[in-house]
């Protein structure tokens, strides 16, 4: 899988990301589908750890946070090829304690909204933390760039986006 997740700030109780499965996939809709749930769980917790009152650079997350996805819903209104760039949107609606809620609008690179994702999380600080105190599973390349997807988003959408920069 490739990320590349646009920069936010401290607040903003947002994170958005390009996301596409780097395997290109058969023709069959239904791994699409799965392919886009597997990407789905991508982002979300950016969203929650900038409305964390705890605030550490990006290089340290998986050293001061962590926690699962409790509760994953997906609406798929259109298809999408998994292996073709998509925009996640992702908001976080709530941080109580350590549990989060967080909704995501999925769109294609015309703007065209493929699917809504809501997921609740638990976002700990990571008590045994520290350098070497865990694994860190590997990253992905994430760069502060959208990708090159042959076409600029949708006009509409950055209308509707750009204010949550301003």
């Amino acid at each position: 899988m490739a990320r590349r997740q646009l920069p936010s700030y401290a607040g903003a109780g947002q994170a958005i990301g390009w996301v596409r499965l780097t395997d290109e996939l058969p023709e069959d809709p239904r791994l699409h589908y799965c392919g886009i749930a597997f990407t789905s769980d991508t982002f979300q917790f950016g969203a929650a750890r900038s409305i964390h009152p705890l605030q550490v650079p990006a290089e340290k997350y998986q050293e001061a946070f962590m926690g699962p996805g409790l509760d994953h819903a997906i609406w798929f209104h259109r298809p999408q090829r998994a292996d073709r760039w998509h925009l996640y949107d992702w908001d976080c609606h709530g941080l109580v304690g350590a549990r989060g809620m967080t909704v995501g609008n999925l769109f294609s690179p015309d703007g065209t909204q493929i699917a809504t994702v809501a997921q609740e999380l638990l976002l700990r600080p990571d008590r045994h933390g520290g350098p070497g105190a865990s694994v860190s599973p590997p990253t992905a390349e994430i760069v502060a760039t959208p990708p090159d997807t042959g076409s600029s988003l949708h006009p509409e959408t950055v209308r509707r986006m750009a204010p949550r920069f301003l």
